[in-house]
Order: structure tokens, then sequence, then C-alpha cells
């Protein structure tokens, strides 16, 4: 337990601004947090010179349905990406417009795409289901955190004696989208103004102290 306990570290960083400030700006918190996490990482990549392996959960809750808990919502979006290619890119003339222009798109995409993880139109929830049946094994224990009630299914075996695991299980982009090298989750209470998860806060300071 205490080797555990000294490898976990944890920073917290305060900024001096709330949600307030950020919804005055006609932006969802939620999404801005979301787009610095990414902005952080990307950084930190690049400066390690490493490749990104997987994808970024946050939960969405699902409480609108009977006995409903929470679904995935993917961070990571073409929209997103493209704002942090231009934030990572050589400055150029035009490069404060473009990069508002296109932080504002990736926060409308990720904000749709939080709205239909909640009305239950992810895609992860399902997966998970789907995946034990394809054997009983599941390695990918990130999504366990998706859909607690799904362990019951997690626990049994529903592929028929002699069929064999569906082949789309075995795909390079499944397994790769069904790996998390972040998991986030959004605080909102009063107290919160920044987005707290795994590396989150770490990556928030790597955001602030690492030049474009």
């Amino acid at each position: 337990m205490a080797e555990l306990i000294a490898s976990q570290a944890m920073s917290v960083v305060k900024t001096g601004y709330g949600k307030q400030v950020i919804k005055a700006a006609r932006v969802s918190p939620d999404a801005w947090g979301q787009l610095l996490v990414q902005l952080a990482y990307a950084r930190l990549l690049r400066l390690r010179r490493w490749q990104r392996q997987g994808g970024t959960y946050e939960s969405a809750t699902t409480r609108r349905f009977f006995k409903g808990r929470t679904e995935v919502i993917r961070g990571v979006t073409s929209e997103s990406d493209a704002f942090l290619q231009a934030m990572l890119a050589e400055d150029g003339a035009d490069k404060v417009e473009k990069r508002k222009a296109l932080f504002e798109q990736a926060a409308k995409v990720h904000v749709a795409n939080a709205q239909a993880a909640g009305r239950g139109e992810g895609v992860d929830c399902h997966l998970l289901g789907e995946r034990p049946a394809a054997g009983n094994t599941f390695p990918f224990l990130g999504l366990m955190t998706c859909c607690a009630a799904a362990c019951v299914v997690f626990r049994t075996k529903v592929l028929k004696e002699g069929e064999s695991v569906p082949e789309m299980f075995g795909d390079p982009v499944v397994k790769r989208a069904s790996h998390w090298v972040l998991s986030t989750s959004a605080l909102l209470k009063a107290l919160a103004r920044v987005r707290l998860g795994r590396c989150a806060t770490f990556l928030i300071l790597r955001s602030m102290i690492l030049p474009y």
C-alpha cells in the first residue's frame, strides 16, 4: 500500500477565473476544460516525442433513464485535433483568429457529443456489453468505468458454443479506440473551477508552462 501511495502524485492549479468568465465568452466550461486537457497532453507528447496511443474518456450522465448511469464522451475529435495542430504550429499572421475559430468549432462539437452521450447515443456501453460476449474477456478495463451496471453482463458468456469472436474486436482501430490514455471528469459543484481527472491536473500545469 505504501508503494502504491508513493507512486501517486496530485497537483492543483487554481485559475484566476471561474466558469462564469468562460460562459461570458459563450463557451461551455466543460468543453473549455476538455480542450485545455487535450492541448496540455499534446504538448507533453511533443516534448517527450511520444505518439498518442489511445483516446480520452469523459463520463456523461444518463440519469434521465430508469437506472441510467453513465456513457462515454469521446474528447478526441477531428475538430479538437485541428485546434491542437493550430496551437502547436509555427506562428502565423492569422494565428489568433484561426485558433479562436478552431477552438469554438471544437467546443461546439464537444457539447454536441456530450449531449448525444447523455441521450444514450454513445457506443461504449454497447461495446462493453458486446465485448464480454466475445469470449468473456475484457482487457481494456478503462471501459469498465463507463457503465458499472454492465459488470453483470461482464460475468456472463453470451457466445454460443462454437461461435467465433466477431472480427470487429480484432480490428486495430477498435482496439486503439478501446484504450484510454486519459480519464477525465467534470466537477459540477460550486467550488469546481477546473477539470480534474487522472493526469489532468499535471497536464493543465504543463499547458501553462510549455510554449506554443
